[in-house]
């Protein structure tokens, strides 16, 4: 099945771009597949360089295959579409998977929030993974599930490791707001008892908002339910 990525969709050449294919109920996947979608190859253009990749989430149900998986593309052009060919059968399953290559190194941690209970695991070779309180929950999201958080006790720690210690960064997550948070909800903090690194919050009214050790940050209007997608890039 060829997976064509729109070069109207790239702004410049990338490399080593981990990407998305995001199935919804698909019937020509779902009738050659085995039901825990472990027989899922990635190809590049050519048909036969097989390309490292990490299973989100699959469920086959009624002859159909949903679910996401990610993929390393050596390189996306912006000249041209790449494509990409994806390869799958029923008989004889045997896992591929390669999450940890699918994220480069600058990559310093990357959670798909699939886990119940919710102690996440990081996807790339940093196993910064973390453990919740408070009882957050896995409910059902855009993108497969994703972690429900009650505003009150809910976290999750994701330890110390040096590899969270940032200088330079992009930080991004996908979050919808249930309702208007007090100042200092916040959805990413990495901190040293009171010095921080980074950190995400959201104010009363409601507004996004970013802070920085020794960096101001920015503000955009989020409303109550919508679907946030925040990135931070310094």
């Amino acid at each position: 099945k060829k997976l064509p990525i729109r070069n109207t969709n790239v702004a410049s050449a990338l490399t080593d771009c981990a990407t998305v294919w995001k199935m919804d109920a698909l019937t020509d996947v779902g009738a050659d597949i085995d039901a825990s979608g472990l027989n899922m190859r990635f190809t590049s253009s050519d048909g036969e360089t097989l390309l490292k990749y990490e299973r989100k989430n699959f469920v086959l149900s009624g002859g159909a295959a949903t679910g996401q998986f990610y993929f390393k593309v050596p390189t996306v052009s912006s000249a041209s579409n790449t494509d990409v060919y994806a390869y799958y059968k029923a008989a004889t399953p045997s896992e591929g998977e390669d999450p940890t290559n699918v994220w480069k190194t600058s990559y310093k941690a990357v959670y798909h929030c699939e886990e119940d209970p919710m102690n996440v695991v990081d996807s790339t070779v940093n196993a910064n993974g973390g453990s919740e309180s408070g009882g957050v929950a896995r409910v059902t999201g855009t993108l497969g599930y994703r972690a429900s958080f009650d505003g009150t006790d809910d976290y999750i720690t994701c330890g110390s490791s040096s590899t969270l210690v940032l200088t330079n960064w992009t930080l991004q997550c996908l979050a919808v707001l249930d309702s208007t948070p007090a100042i200092g909800g916040w959805m990413i903090d990495k901190a040293s008892g009171t010095i921080r690194n980074y950190e995400f919050w959201v104010n009363t009214t409601p507004m996004l908002a970013s802070a920085f050790t020794h960096t101001s940050g920015f503000g955009s209007a989020v409303a109550v339910g919508a679907r946030l997608t925040a990135t931070v890039i310094e």
